[in-house]
């Protein structure tokens, strides 16, 4: 976010991570990587669920997540078609 003299700072919106656990993780790690660095204008929230799809209140706690950010990063991998829970994510926020 750059500085505009006069102009009040505003907080950089907060980013929620969807990606294919099993196969981006590394893709995520770089990204959250790149967040922390000063000219980045946005801020990784990570709160990404561990537990496994199948938890039963899985999609209630991600919901409640994605409802506290101001976007979501979507990443994009070779398998992203077929993890199950980054299509509920990104739902989600689109519905919000």
């Amino acid at each position: 976010m750059s500085f505009e003299p006069g102009k009040t700072a505003m907080a950089n919106p907060k980013a929620f991570i969807a990606f294919d656990y099993d196969n981006d993780e590394f893709l995520r790690t770089a990204l959250v990587g790149q967040s922390k660095h000063p000219d980045t204008d946005f801020e990784i929230a990570d709160w990404s669920v561990k537990e496994p799809f199948a938890e039963r209140d899985w999609e209630k706690k991600v919901r409640s997540r994605i409802r506290q950010v101001d976007l979501v990063i979507v990443i994009c991998g070779e398998h992203t078609h077929s993890a199950t829970g980054v299509r509920l994510q990104q739902m989600t926020k689109r519905n919000a």
